[in-house]
């Protein structure tokens, strides 16, 4: 969705509007444990200068947008309580709010944003849960875009809180980001060779200087 920008004091003419879109997301790691990385395409007028945007985004579950089978449904108990009950208790979950800079681009260009899998416990509980499928995500961006007007004048402009983005999110992604890559395991031979071997010892022929019978 494009957002719809702002400008800030100081600023002369209508802002450019930034469009955002979330294309694809892969296991990472981050500071604070495993992670998935979300790659953006950030777009903008082709005829704008962008020299940066500081670019934040609000990441929540939209649990409502999908269906669960039985087994799922009673994983999700302890998040929203019976489904008798999701009518009123089924609601977004915050997941994350992560932050980045884009650097300069002239009509299109990529980002990445690193969201900790554990960077909320109740959208961690949910994922544990939701095992199969796809999870339904939604991106509220923010921040300010910072351009180049006529005469290479640097604007700034603030980007408007209807900057969204959806992205269905394969729940196998999160599970594995949380395994981690698998552990190798060495077959019986592999094992012996990296067990150090000890020397052989002098006979007692060789210690005394005489041919070996």
């Amino acid at each position: 969705m494009t957002a719809v920008s702002e400008d800030l004091p100081g600023a002369t003419g209508p802002a450019p509007e930034p469009a955002f879109t979330v294309v694809a997301a892969e296991p990472a790691r981050s500071g604070s444990g495993p992670a998935l990385r979300f790659q953006l395409a950030v777009d903008a007028p082709p005829e704008v200068r962008v020299r940066s945007i500081s670019l934040s985004a609000a990441v929540r579950i939209v649990p409502a947008r999908r269906r669960y089978d039985t087994a799922e449904a009673i994983r999700l108990a302890e998040v929203f309580g019976t489904p008798d009950q999701w009518s009123t208790t089924m609601r977004a979950l915050p997941w994350g709010r992560v932050s980045t800079v884009v650097g300069p681009f002239l009509g299109s260009t990529g980002a990445g944003l690193p969201v900790a899998c554990a960077a909320d416990p109740v959208a961690a509980q949910y994922f544990h849960a939701v095992r199969d499928g796809e999870v339904p995500l939604e991106f509220r961006f923010g921040g300010t875009l910072f351009y180049l007007g006529a005469g290479g004048t640097l604007h700034a402009a603030r980007l408007s809180r209807s900057a969204v983005a959806a992205f269905a999110l394969p729940a196998a992604l999160w599970h594995a980001a949380v395994a981690g890559p698998p552990r190798r395991r060495l077959s019986r031979p592999r094992l012996d060779e990296h067990r150090p071997r000890p020397e052989r010892g002098a006979t007692l022929d060789e210690l005394l200087g005489r041919p070996e019978r």
